[in-house]
């Protein structure tokens, strides 16, 4: 039970870290590319 348990958590940390990089690697891009006034005026516009 334990073992499955590990290999579960395995599973998740490996599934959810790479898509962690992939944003924390596109966001900085993507603020670039798009220009950093439109991308600063959107989070006041959602709060």
């Amino acid at each position: 039970m334990k073992q499955s348990r590990t290999r579960l958590s395995l599973a998740i940390i490996s599934g959810i870290l790479p898509l962690f990089f992939m944003l924390a690697l596109i966001v900085p891009l993507w603020i670039f590319f798009t220009g950093e006034r439109y991308f600063l005026s959107t989070p006041a516009a959602l709060c």
